[in-house]
Formats: structure tokens, C-alpha cells, sequence
């Protein structure tokens, strides 16, 4: 009897936090796969996903919020300026041959 409750247990702590994870990790920016890794890999696969999600701040739903991860620039870098397509002109001429001349 005490086997099958440690069983019972063990799969409702595994169905349980792999659930939490399935619906957290769509919240924070990350993919539902990490439930299937903690299905799988139980005790690693939960572990990973909770040191990889202290990491991810969940988006805010003010458009006015604060950029949670602003770009940090050292003391006098310009950025470079922006790529511009280059200019469109005529076709190019197919190169002529020295030999080839009229």
C-alpha cells in the first residue's frame, strides 16, 4: 500500500508541475516543448525550466512600461548608421574582351 501512494505521488507531482509549466512558459515567451522536457526529464527537465525562466521577465501588457531589457551602450559608441539599399542604375555592360575589339 505504501508503494502504490509513493507511486500516486510521484505522478501527480510530475503531472502537476509539468501542467504549471505547459501554461507558465506561454506567458513568459517560451515554448510549451519545455513541458514535454519536464514529462521526460522530471527532476532536470523542471529544474532547467525554472533557472531558464528567472532569467525571462514576462511581457507587460502597458504599452507605456519601461523596455525591461534596454540596450546598454559604452561611453561614446555610435551606433552605425542604418543599412540604405544601394542606389538603382542601368544594367552593367557584360565585359568586353581586348582581343574582341572592332
Amino acid at each position: 500500500m505504501r508503494v502504490e501512494a509513493i507511486v500516486v505521488l510521484a505522478v501527480l507531482a510530475i503531472a502537476g508541475s509539468s501542467a504549471w509549466v505547459y501554461v507558465d512558459a506561454p506567458r513568459r515567451g517560451l515554448s510549451r516543448r519545455w513541458a514535454a522536457a519536464c514529462i521526460v526529464l522530471w527532476p532536470a527537465g523542471l529544474v532547467w525550466y525554472l533557472a531558464v525562466r528567472c532569467g525571462v521577465q514576462p511581457p507587460s501588457l502597458d504599452p507605456q512600461a519601461p523596455d525591461p531589457y534596454p540596450l546598454k551602450l559604452p561611453p561614446g559608441y555610435r551606433p552605425p548608421a542604418p543599412m540604405v539599399p544601394p542606389p538603382r542604375s542601368a544594367p552593367a555592360r557584360p565585359a568586353r574582351d581586348e582581343d574582341d575589339s572592332p
